[in-house]
C-alpha cells in the first residue's frame, strides 16, 4: 500500500509500505493545501488558487497542467476519477466536485459548504464541520458525465478561458 506524504511543505513523497520505498515527487511551494491520487496514475496538488496535475509515464514525474480552481481541502474517490474540493469566494465556501473525462477536470457540481474537514473512504466522499456529511449519488455523477461530458463545465487551465457548458 501506498501513502503520499508533504514534510514541511517543502516536498511531496510517495511511500510505498510494502516495497519499503520512497520517491519524490515534486518540491512544493509555501501554500500546500492537500494532495490525492488521481486517475491513471495522476497525482493532484492543491496549492494557493490552483490544482497541479502530475502525470508519471515510464518512472518520471512530470506537470501535465495546472487547473484554476482555489482549493484549501481535497480527497479523491473511484480511482481517483472524482474530486471534491472546498473553495472560498465571494459569495462563501463552498464543495465543489470535479470528475475526470478524457483528460480533463469537469465541474460537475456546487453547494455552500464551511466545512474543516474532507476525505475519501470506500470509495465515498465526506465533509465535516459540525456534523459528517457524505456526498451522496457518486456513480450517478460519474454515468453522467460519460455519457455527457459537454453538458459540464471543463475547469479551464491556467491561463485558459473558461467554457460554458453545452445547454440541452
Amino acid at each position: 500500500s501506498t501513502a503520499l506524504l508533504a514534510f514541511g511543505q517543502d516536498s511531496l513523497w510517495e511511500v510505498d509500505f510494502h516495497g519499503k520505498t520512497a520517491v519524490k515527487l515534486a518540491l512544493l511551494g509555501d501554500s500546500l493545501y492537500g494532495v490525492a491520487y488521481g486517475p491513471d496514475n495522476r497525482v493532484i496538488i492543491a496549492e494557493g488558487t490552483q490544482l497541479r496535475v502530475l502525470k508519471r509515464p515510464a518512472g518520471k514525474v512530470e506537470v501535465e497542467r495546472r487547473v484554476q480552481i482555489g482549493a484549501y481541502l481535497l480527497a479523491s474517490a473511484r480511482n481517483g476519477r472524482l474530486l471534491a474540493t472546498l473553495t472560498h469566494d465571494s459569495d462563501g465556501h463552498r464543495l465543489v466536485l470535479l470528475g475526470w473525462h478524457n483528460g480533463r477536470l469537469h465541474m460537475l457540481g456546487r453547494t455552500r459548504c464551511n466545512a474543516e474537514q474532507l476525505w475519501s473512504q470506500g470509495g465515498r466522499i465526506f465533509a465535516r464541520s459540525y456534523e459528517t456529511r457524505e456526498i451522496a449519488n457518486l456513480d450517478r455523477f460519474l454515468m453522467v458525465l460519460d455519457a455527457s461530458p459537454e453538458s459540464f463545465e471543463i475547469v479551464p487551465d491556467v491561463g485558459e478561458r473558461a467554457k460554458s457548458a453545452a445547454r440541452k
